[in-house]
């Protein structure tokens, strides 16, 4: 029975988070302010955030995902990855639970398995209230021949990633600098 007792706390204690978490955004969301974010991190997972040759996160991920969040951004996932727990377990697990709660992972934020990520994104900017300013909003993709057409069918400014290192504060300051340029 004792043994348990440490599992039992940090269940809790992330039930507590996630229950305040999900106060917090109802009251905002039935507060009559129709304001959306200003700025939003939309991240690939394969070979952006997750290396699949090291089978790790990628070196830096966790300063960038943390920089996104710090500097006042919303964060969003979009991957072509068709394992939907898989990814969210290295999400949670391995980079941090704290900044990719479960209720992010559960919402429109997360997409995954498709391979249009037109539809993923413009589906991103409907829940984030950004349909009318993709220009705010950066993709991290590794995958340019692939993707990049598609970040520029939404109007979402791209960032590319070397997929063999993964996301990189450098690729951080680049979003920014774009941002700074074409967000208003």
């Amino acid at each position: 029975m004792e043994g348990s007792a440490p599992r039992c706390r940090r269940f809790r204690g992330t039930l507590f988070v996630a229950l305040v978490r999900s106060i917090l955004l109802a009251i905002l969301a039935c507060s009559g302010s129709e304001a959306s974010p200003d700025r939003l991190c939309i991240f690939d997972f394969d070979e952006t955030l997750w290396i699949r040759a090291t089978n790790s996160v990628a070196e830096e991920a966790r300063r960038v995902v943390r920089a996104c969040v710090r500097s006042g951004y919303e964060i969003a996932i979009a991957t072509v990855n068709p394992f939907p727990l898989n990814v969210r377990r290295v999400l949670q697990e391995e980079i941090s639970e704290a900044l990719f709660p479960t209720e992010l992972l559960l919402s429109p934020a997360f997409q995954f398995g498709r391979r249009n990520k037109t539809v993923a994104m413009n589906l991103i900017l409907q829940y984030y209230g950004m349909q009318d300013t993709p220009e705010c909003a950066v993709l991290f993709d590794d995958n340019e021949l692939a993707n990049k057409r598609h970040a520029d069918a939404t109007g979402v400014q791209w960032i590319l990633v070397d997929e063999t290192i993964g996301i990189t504060m450098e690729d951080f300051d680049r979003a920014e600098q774009k941002l700074d340029r074409f967000c208003p």
